[in-house]
């Protein structure tokens, strides 16, 4: 059986010009090293984990492939520690994030707490910037993954519709995967 071949979500609110993305499991590489990543001259990519030592591991191989546009963030169970998405005691809420996209492969149905992961991201994202979600198909049987590690697609719309954001399309485009793109909702 020949699968389809992947086709990218679309572009986010306009900061990258370009961008290759391999395919990452922390810990291993499947394919090969994230490269080709322009993000214009202020451009930033930011590789969240709670593991110490998965970030660790990023750093190193960011290192070795000479990727200075990448920060490490060591996140929480509960706050992603993202530019703008812990409240700060005392501050006033912030409601405009600077992040134009943030990507989550296999990683959403791992949050213990789900609501307030999804709450921090939020916060960091800015109006109309996205939030992508790519997981294993909770719907098809035949993935030979478990169950817990599968989502179906309305799950992750009911589950991020306590948020502000739109549901902008599940991108065809994996064999055994959704790629779930949502849209921080603008001011009104």
């Amino acid at each position: 059986k020949e699968w389809p071949a992947f086709v990218p979500p679309p572009a986010p609110t306009g900061a990258a010009t370009k961008a290759t993305i391999t395919e990452w499991y922390i810990g291993r590489q499947d394919a090969c090293m994230i490269h080709d990543l322009e993000l214009g001259l202020d451009g930033k990519v930011y590789a969240v984990d709670i593991q110490p030592e998965m970030l660790q591991e990023l750093s190193r191989r960011c290192e070795q492939n000479d990727l200075k546009n990448v920060d490490m963030v060591l996140g929480l169970p509960h706050d992603p520690k993202l530019p703008d998405s812990p409240k700060q005691p005392g501050a006033p809420e912030k409601t405009e994030g600077t992040l134009d996209l943030i990507l989550m492969v296999d990683v959403y149905h791992e949050c213990d707490f789900p609501y307030e992961m999804t709450a921090g991201m939020v916060r960091a994202l800015k109006p109309g910037g996205r939030l992508v979600l790519v997981e294993y198909r909770g719907e098809e049987r035949w993935i030979p993954i478990k169950p817990l590690h599968k989502l179906t697609e309305a799950q992750v719309r009911k589950e991020l519709g306590w948020h502000p954001l739109t549901f902008v399309t599940n991108y065809p485009g994996l064999p055994r995967q959704h790629i779930l793109v949502f849209s921080k909702n603008t001011a009104p």
